[in-house]
């Protein structure tokens, strides 16, 4: 189950069994992500703490606070990379915005996506990569909330109302006049 093969000076020893093992996964990670035209939301990457205090890389946001984006911020934009060094340059992308798109995008070279003027509602951005070898990543993922515009709040429905029914009653009061 080995084969041994002499080169030059050295002895190399290939065991078939160590062969037929899963090649580690790869992941793509997010690397920056900005709202609006230049609000920087992260930068770098998000990491997660080991039990023996070793932060790693990670390629999703690992808490349970979804952020909350306000309106005047809904458009976002999404840089990702794969930390994976052979053959980068044919390296290939799909993203998806799932409350936004149903189908994931075509696989691309792109490093990152705009979406603008975004409604407001909850949203999960996802994105995988696809190396020259075809071997798929895991995704990375990341959460967030896009707040109502402040005239659709539920304090400005009130406001709306009691407004319309002031006008009415300005109205027949008026008429009731004549």
């Amino acid at each position: 189950e080995r084969y041994w093969m002499a080169k030059s000076k050295n002895l190399y020893v290939i065991d078939k069994q160590k062969l037929l093992n899963p090649s580690p996964g790869i992941q793509t990670v997010l690397s920056k992500i900005v709202i609006g035209n230049d609000s920087l939301l992260m930068n770098g990457t998000f990491f997660y703490t080991l039990p023996n205090g070793r932060r790693v890389p990670s390629s999703s946001y690992k808490d349970s606070y979804i952020p909350e984006i306000k309106y005047i911020y809904n458009s976002i934009s999404f840089f990702w990379t794969l930390p994976y060094f052979v053959n980068e340059e044919s390296t290939l992308y799909s993203y998806k915005l799932e409350g936004f798109a149903k189908e994931w995008s075509a696989w691309e070279p792109l490093y990152y996506k705009d979406f603008t003027n975004l409604p407001y509602g909850r949203f999960t951005f996802r994105v995988k990569s696809k190396t020259a070898t075809d071997i798929e990543s895991g995704e990375a993922v990341y959460e967030f909330y896009i707040l109502k515009p402040w005239y659709l709040t539920t304090l400005m429905i009130i406001i709306y109302a009691i407004t319309v029914i002031l006008i009415i009653f300005a109205i027949i009061m008026a008429y009731t006049r004549k």
